[in-house]
């Protein structure tokens, strides 16, 4: 039989038996012929095939003849030409290969048709067509392929997360496929990740985005800084909102000031208002909503006259509340009050120059570290020079005072060495470093800072948790004000408790002695025994130990006595008046009516307790409210019925954002006005040092190696790394969420590129948004944070603030609260809430 011609196409029966029948799918008429045949691989492959065709320099008449297949081949359908298309080396068998471990292409069904009825039938004349389109090729990419990529896009987050380069991504794909996780080909690189990334943090933005439409107020918190190499400015600007009670900050851009013209009182507010624009937060909603702005002193952002917080106040915001972050108050306020304490002075010089004598001396490091093994465990001394927070300089003045002792040894050991030991330079130095040291004064000064800083810098730290309210900074600066002054009469005659150690006074008062006991045990090994062992393996372990005692004279102790008496008495004093004189602004009457959000104050036997503040409050940002339909008779017959409500049910909680959360997750709908009073006093921005550490998250990023990153790669990096934990503290779950979105807006959109081209996320106004409603975020879970007894054996409390943490004071929740307890109240009153 003579073969076919060209023109004419197998029929299904034979195409059956060919053995790659599974690789197509096909039309096929009345007859039972094909008559068009499209390649399943190529067509769900098509972007790698055309990779790997550039790869290999395939173009023209072969190109097109591969990709012929991917759009339907109608003629001559014939075994030797798809076969030539489907043989070893080609594209077809290289896709089929490389993705037929993550692909279950062999689960796809044949499309088929049953024919034999159209056959018989005489009235249709026409041929039956199985309709294979890209909708279905689409869709089996979606199937297929969503957990691969799902793999890529948290591995990229990690990357993010871990502050880790993006040349790194590709050897953490390798790794994990070495252990047998599935990825797409060809997305290994660079170049995706930094995709990946854009997608996430565009799907991110859509949730913020949807956060601040919810939000009735909003704060502001801004701060700039300066890339060292580059010497590009940056502005970090941060919005405060309130979620279901929970106040949240949340990073919305990072700007480059040189789009806008400098850095200027002028820039910076334009900077402000595009950061919040590419939210969609314009217009009335942008103006009335606002009602707090908090900076640091710089006069570009608070000056009186033409600062850009107060010109945002001059557009229509009369009620806006410029805050001078209360953070850099307290630093400047002790910063001030020590340039008068010359022994403190001599302190901070000291520190910073042992911090600068061991950074350029790594074997006078080692040395020290050999030196002191047997003593305590030495601590690395931080800088702590310039305008710093107080934790940090309560930390280096901790480890000068941990140090003290071996480095009075190692300077000895080091005086008395040789030139091969030590440079005669060095030996200098610790000459004169060591006269200093065993001076009375010094150390007395010495352990008096610290107690100082000790209260300033618990201070600090309510200032830097994540949601300090007014009350919380105001009654923790009256706490410190009385210890200062209890630390200023506490003067003792015969200097016991001027010297954080031990000591023993000659009888002519001239000279003390120290006492150090040194082992032949390490200090390692000392403290594993103090705080593993047993009692009985305690003794046993004694019997083996060897002590040495190691002594230290310190000379003037009679001027070293006057000098600590003066401190206390005409010093210490004049910090407590400086930190007065600092936090002066929150004496103002709409600061103390903020005091009734703190429900541990309320006095519950006055009746009309809380009315007054909550008149002062509505007046004060009255525009604000009236744009949410508030009303004060309202407000306060809701107050009354909320405290009746508070004293019943919640009488037992003490952490204020904690109480908020469960009244307004449970009792929303029971009090919606007083609500929005007490929302305002929680959007308060009273601090910005949230924008402190996204400083700090940036200056990590900007290495040397990655100064040239582009402004909106580096705005993703940002946004991910401030606002993810925060996003998850809010919801356990967000982060696997968030990947989720990410990948299906990556794998939905029509613009995907074969080459790394950056989504758009400058403007969130663009996006495609989901529709969410206001319970976006559940109740978020909070922290009891319990008042330690600190002293140099243990880590206080606010040294466990990090530059990325965010601690919050709020107490755990009661997990059985009762969401339908109902509040007394007149039916009238009822009946107008549901209105509302």
């Amino acid at each position: 039989m003579a073969d076919p011609s060209p023109s004419e196409s197998v029929r299904l029966e034979t195409f059956n038996k060919w053995d790659f029948n599974d690789d197509f799918c096909f039309e096929v008429d009345q007859d039972r012929k094909i008559t068009k045949l499209q390649c399943k691989v190529c067509s769900e492959h098509i972007v790698e095939i055309r990779k790997q065709a550039r790869l290999r320099k395939i173009s023209g008449k072969c190109l097109d003849g591969i990709l012929a297949y991917v759009d339907g081949v109608t003629s001559y359908i014939h075994k030797s030409n798809v076969q030539r298309h489907v043989k070893s080396g080609t594209l077809h068998d290289w896709a089929k290969k490389t993705f037929s471990q993550n692909e279950s292409i062999d689960n796809l069904e044949t499309v088929q048709h049953n024919t034999s009825a159209s056959s018989q039938s005489t009235s249709n004349p026409n041929p039956v067509k199985v309709n294979v389109n890209k909708s279905t090729i689409g869709e089996l990419f979606e199937k297929t392929s969503k957990n691969q990529y799902t793999n890529h896009f948290t591995t990229a987050l990690w990357l993010a997360m871990q502050e880790t380069p993006m040349s790194d991504y590709q050897a953490l794909i390798d790794l994990q496929k070495k252990n047998g996780v599935q990825f797409i080909s060809g997305k290994h690189n660079d170049h995706s990740c930094r995709e990946f990334i854009g997608f996430i943090a565009q799907a991110m933005r859509e949730d913020i985005k949807q956060m601040l439409l919810c939000a009735n107020f909003l704060s502001v918190e801004q701060d700039g800084t300066e890339a060292r190499k580059t010497r590009d400015e940056k502005e970090l600007v941060y919005a405060k909102i309130v979620v279901r009670g929970q106040p949240v900050e949340i990073l919305l851009k990072c700007q480059r000031m040189s789009n806008f013209g400098g850095v200027t009182a002028d820039s910076i507010k334009r900077a402000i208002d595009d950061a919040f624009s590419d939210y969609n937060v314009t217009g009335d909603r942008y103006i009335n909503c606002l009602i707090c702005a908090s900076a640091d002193g710089a006069s570009v952002n608070v000056g009186r006259l033409s600062g850009a917080l107060t010109t945002m106040k001059g557009e229509g915001r009369d009620w806006l509340l410029i805050i001078h972050c209360s953070a850099h108050r307290i630093e400047l306020a002790v910063k001030d009050a020590f340039h008068e304490i010359a022994d403190f002075q001599k302190v901070d010089d000291m520190m910073l120059n042992l911090y600068i004598f061991f950074k350029n001396s790594g074997k006078c490091w080692r040395m020290l570290l050999v030196i002191a093994e047997q003593l305590v465990l030495v601590q690395r001394i931080p800088k702590a020079s310039g305008t710093r927070f107080q934790v940090h300089k309560y930390r280096a003045i901790k480890s000068m005072i941990i140090n003290f002792l071996p480095l009075c040894l190692f300077a000895e050991n080091m005086i008395e060495a040789g030139n091969k030991v030590c440079k005669a330079d060095q030996r200098a130095k610790l000459k004169g470093y060591l006269n200093i040291w065993l001076s009375y004064g010094y150390l007395a000064s010495m352990h008096l800072y610290r107690l100082t800083l000790k209260q300033t810098a618990h201070l600090s730290y309510v200032a830097q948790t994540a949601t300090p309210l007014v009350t919380d900074v105001v009654d923790a600066m009256k706490l410190t004000v009385n210890e200062l002054n209890t630390l200023a009469t506490n003067v003792d005659q015969d200097g016991s408790n001027d010297l954080p150690f031990p000591v023993t006074i000659s009888e002519d008062g001239q000279q003390a002695t120290i006492t150090a006991d040194a082992t032949n045990l390490p200090a390692t090994t000392r403290f594993k025994q103090a705080n593993q062992l047993s009692e009985k393996q305690k003794k046993q372990a004694a019997k083996n130990v060897a002590t040495i005692k190691e002594e230290f004279v310190l000379k003037k102790v009679h001027q070293g006595k006057q000098s600590v008496t003066r401190i206390k008495t005409k010093l210490i004093p004049a910090i407590a008046a400086q930190l007065d004189k600092r936090m002066d602004s929150f004496n103002d009457p709409i600061y103390k009516a903020m005091k009734i959000a703190d429900h541990t104050q309320w006095d519950m036997s006055n009746p009309s307790y809380g009315l007054e503040e909550i008149k002062l409050i509505s007046n004060h940002f009255a525009v604000s409210l009236a744009y949410h339909k508030f009303s004060l008779d309202m407000a306060i017959t809701e107050w009354r019925g909320l405290k009746k409500l508070v004293a019943s049910k919640f009488h037992h909680f003490q952490s204020k954002i904690g109480l908020w959360c469960q009244l307004f997750t449970h009792h929303h709908c029971q009090f919606p006005h007083i609500f929005l009073v007490i929302e305002i006093i929680l959007c308060v921005a009273v601090a910005s040092a949230s924008v402190e550490r996204g400083i700090s998250v940036l200056n990590r990023h900007l290495t040397n190696s990655r100064l040239n990153m582009n402004n909106a790669t580096l705005d993703d990096l940002l946004v991910l790394r401030v606002n993810l934990p925060t996003l998850v503290r809010c919801d356990p779950h967000y982060e696997q969420k968030l990947i989720d979105k990410a990948v299906r807006i990556y794998v939905d959109s029509k613009k995907r590129r074969s080459s790394m081209k950056r989504p758009s996320t400058t403007s969130v106004s663009e996006l495609h948004t989901e529709s969410q409603d206001d319970t976006f975020l559940p109740v978020p879970s909070s922290t009891v944070i319990k008042p330690t007894y600190n002293d140099l054996t243990c880590v206080e409390e606010f040294l466990s603030l990090s530059d990325t943490e965010e601690l919050s004071d709020s107490a755990s929740l009661d997990s059985e609260s009762d969401s339908d307890t109902d509040c007394e109240s007149n039916s009238d009153s009822a009946e107008s809430v549901n209105a509302s």
